[in-house]
């Protein structure tokens, strides 16, 4: 290792040397800081790049995640002038290195708060127009999380009727089948016959393709579900799971598909068949996404333009909800003031 940092090469490291889905960052192995400073004594200067990795839903395979990178720091300061020192040092690095780590996670434990993190994040970031860019989501839903952790402690009774309402909000657009973006939506008659027309030409295609799909990978599906849940029960390696799975199962089908084949057709089908139904695999997945985005969206234009005021109702629900998270933080900002004079309240979620 240290060879390699001589070098100049760049070594990535997972600190916490465990995997977890507990939602908050583990205390951290000395590892990393032993090898920075011992490099650092060597001669060999060492910029340390913190990295947070933050999973939307990590059981779920093809779920989202976002990376966040932060500045780098050094461990100069930090070199031991002798062996007395180094144990010191390397507690002292360690500590710097997971300030840095939690700056850029949301810690929300994924039992209780990271789902309602998130719900927050996206109703409040839709009733004030905020941006999605991942840096910004991701800073947001760390003063969420931060807010939530300390109003279910310091006032239970505030916090449990936030989540009332919230949970009143949602059945509201659950029973007419919406979603927060439609609040938004403005469409004009000339709009509306000019996407009807577009995904009319285009459900020509795509729906005989995602209808193949679902004929011919229906078995394996439901077979990959099944073998992953077979391997594991452990929640932070059950998207692993469902990929290792899907390897096996759909490899086997493919030959099973690819077999029968090639006794109707000969060797040619068979090759055929095994090359080209990975990619109508593929195409027929797209196909299936969309069409199914289309379906939600038709559904809600039809629902908004036949249900009168609902629009108007939701969004103004959306905007008193999203008007209680902005005085229930600059409470906690308050209690946080007062608590801890001299330091920065924390800031209203960007």
């Amino acid at each position: 290792m240290s060879a390699a940092l001589a070098a100049g090469d760049a070594v990535c490291l997972f600190p916490e040397g465990v995997s977890h889905s507990k939602g908050r960052l583990e205390p951290l192995r000395t590892g990393a800081a032993r090898m920075a400073l011992a490099a650092e004594q060597q001669g060999t200067s060492v910029a340390l790049v913190p990295v947070g990795l933050n999973f939307d839903r990590k059981t779920a395979f093809r779920s989202r995640v976002t990376v966040v990178y932060g500045p780098q720091f050094s461990a100069a300061d930090l070199r031991p002038p002798d062996d007395a020192a180094h144990g010191p040092a390397v507690r002292a690095l360690t500590d710097r290195i997971a300030g840095h780590m939690k700056r850029l996670l949301i810690e929300a434990d994924p039992s209780a708060d990271a789902a309602i993190v998130e719900r927050v994040d996206r109703l409040y970031a839709a009733a004030r127009g905020r941006s999605d860019d991942a840096a910004e989501r991701v800073e947001r839903r760390r003063v969420i999380a931060t807010g939530i952790e300390r109003l279910r402690t310091t006032s239970p009774s505030r916090y449990e009727e936030i989540l009332l309402r919230v949970r009143r909000y949602d059945e509201r657009l659950l029973r007419f089948g919406l979603r927060d973006r439609h609040l938004d939506w403005q469409i004009s008659r000339k709009e509306a016959a000019t996407f009807a027309a577009r995904e009319l030409l285009a459900g020509v295609v795509l729906l005989p393709l995602a209808a193949a799909g679902l004929v011919l990978f229906v078995v394996p599906y439901h077979l990959t579900g099944l073998a992953a849940r077979w391997f594991t029960q452990e929640s932070d390696v059950a998207a692993t799971a469902q990929v290792a799975a899907g390897a096996i199962v759909y490899g086997l089908w493919l030959c099973v598909l690819a077999a029968v084949a090639g006794a109707v057709g000969g060797t040619t089908a068979a090759v055929m068949t095994f090359a080209v139904l990975p990619v109508v695999a593929l195409a027929a997945l797209f196909a299936i996404e969309r069409e199914s985005a289309v379906i939600d969206a038709v559904r809600a234009w039809f629902v908004l333009r036949r249900a009168s005021g609902v629009q108007r109702h939701l969004k103004r629900r959306r905007s008193d909800l999203a008007a209680v998270l902005d005085e229930v933080n600059e409470w906690l900002s308050a209690q946080n003031a007062t608590e801890t004079p001299g330091h920065a309240a924390a800031q209203t979620p960007r």
